[in-house]
């Protein structure tokens, strides 16, 4: 399954998109600062 998470350098964000791709699926995150997001 391919995700979009919006907000994904918040608390709840970046556990949903930890937890999705441990299960192997695929994400797309959307965040405010780019410097937050870390690569998977």
């Amino acid at each position: 399954m391919e995700l979009t998470v919006l907000g994904a350098t918040g608390g709840t964000g970046r556990h949903l998109m930890s937890e999705a791709l441990e299960a192997g699926h695929e994400g797309r995150a959307f965040a405010r600062s780019r410097a937050k997001v870390e690569q998977a």
